[in-house]
């Protein structure tokens, strides 16, 4: 085992942390290219620089990966755990569904969240697509989830790292970890090549096609028209990225609200949330946010039981500089995103196989996206105009406030996205001779 494992492994261990003032350089990424559907504006593509990566879901074709044939994988990997605050977790979960004899830990948050009464309440008093859903993981997440399951070990994040590679398995005979330095200088520096008889290249979703095309694997076309010598002509290599964009809504709320903001705005809040965190693992900062799953049609989902859109909504104002005041965020997601494009390499000035590659997923360059995220929002105001909010959000920020005509949504949405950096699909496991049509 590579000594520095054993410094991931437990660097790893301490993500599950969310604020702002701990993303370090697992996190960093690059940026795309200028995405025409946002008026042209470079996003972030945050990547997962540690041992365990990042998750992805992953649509085959293939039957064998149906819900019924993989829940009984989930199971062996699911260990469901108590809450860092060992509250009652009675009726807001399933257990039915969920076991606790796997590897990697599951749970519920460790704080409690005051605006979690209020979604309850809002989503009675709306109905339809804001039905109360007690457990999203059972095979039909669509409707309103007030408890957000996470891969959590107590206060701590559980991860492939943590688990699958703990110390339990991680010195098993037949398992070996290296983490590999190629050069410590990517100008002058001298280069290694090492080459792997077997298993299988899993570099993420920008590494994967990154390597395989630097390496001559890929469109053989492509790869001579930018001077590399094809060896393996696969064409799909680095071509249908696809992306889930977010679009963040947010309303001012009453000043004497109990929100999250105080932990992003000073400095002395998020000292003593920290402090509280390393004592004992409880406090704010081992929380998440209340979730919703929206159906809207069946036409481009994975599957007639799964939603096109999900709406994140929580408390805080969360940004590098936060403003003043108490905030109501919800962020709207767009989770069966129809665009697709590409992973290429950059060849700016000739070849270089540590230069950051173009990462284009072409958001909203379909007219499905934009209409569906347009949708999305629609819900999300319509959502906070329930009755419980109305002494409760003051105002919308921004332009959402007057953004009322389906035109001035789209153009909302054009500029106030991001992504939810759940990239997939450069790396088809789809069988043979597959067509899909979207």
């Amino acid at each position: 085992m590579d000594p520095r494992l054993g410094e991931q492994l437990e660097e790893a261990e301490t993500y599950s942390l969310p604020s702002s003032r701990l993303r370090a350089s697992w996190m960093l990424g690059e940026t795309t290219t200028p995405q025409v559907g946002m008026h042209n504006a470079e996003i972030p593509s945050p990547r997962g620089f540690v041992l365990g990566g990042s998750s992805s879901i992953k649509v085959t074709g293939d039957s064998d990966w149906s819900w019924d044939n993989v829940r009984i994988y989930f199971r062996r990997n699911e260990k469901w755990t108590a809450p860092a605050d060992g509250h009652d977790t009675t009726g807001q979960y399933d257990p039915s569904i969920h076991s606790t004899t796997g590897v990697t830990s599951f749970s519920l948050s460790g704080y409690h969240q005051a605006l979690g009464p209020m979604v309850f309440q809002a989503g009675q008093e709306l109905g339809g697509v804001f039905d109360f859903k007690l457990d999203y993981n059972d095979g039909r997440p669509l409707g309103l989830g007030i408890w957000l399951q996470a891969a959590i070990d107590g206060a701590r994040r559980s991860s492939a790292a943590t688990s699958y590679l703990g110390p339990q398995f991680v010195n098993r005979p037949y398992l070996h970890v290296l983490v590999v330095e190629y050069t410590q200088d990517v100008v002058n520096g001298p280069l290694s090549t090492i080459s792997a008889s077997k298993e299988v290249l899993a570099a993420g979703v920008i590494g994967t096609p990154q390597i395989l095309l630097n390496s001559g694997i890929g469109d053989s076309s492509y790869l001579s028209s930018i001077g590399i010598t094809p060896l393996v002509n696969l064409p799909s290599v680095g071509r249908n990225l696809t992306d889930q964009p977010t679009t963040g809504c947010l309303w001012s709320v009453r000043s004497d609200a109990d929100t999250f903001d105080p932990v992003f705005q000073d400095e002395n809040v998020l000292d003593s949330a920290m402090a509280e965190w390393d004592n004992d693992g409880t406090g704010p900062l081992a929380t998440e946010l209340a979730d919703l799953g929206v159906p809207s049609g069946v036409n481009c989902a994975a599957g007639p039981n799964m939603p096109h859109l999900e709406m994140a909504i929580g408390t805080g104002f969360v940004s590098p500089a936060p403003p003043p005041g108490k905030w109501l965020t919800v962020s709207t997601n767009l989770v069966s995103a129809t665009s697709r494009d590409s992973v290429t390499l950059d060849t700016t000035g000739g070849l270089n196989a540590f230069r950051a590659p173009h990462i284009d997923p072409a958001f909203y360059t379909t007219d499905w996206d934009i209409k569906a995220m347009r949708e999305a929002v629609k819900a999300a105001k319509r959502f906070v105009s329930a009755p419980v909010f109305q002494n409760y959000v003051i105002e919308a920020l921004g332009s959402l406030a007057t953004a009322d005509t389906d035109e001035e949504i789209e153009e909302y949405i054009r500029s106030n996205s991001g992504t939810t950096a759940r990239s997939v699909g450069i790396a088809s496991m789809s069988p043979r001779c597959t067509q899909w049509v979207l």
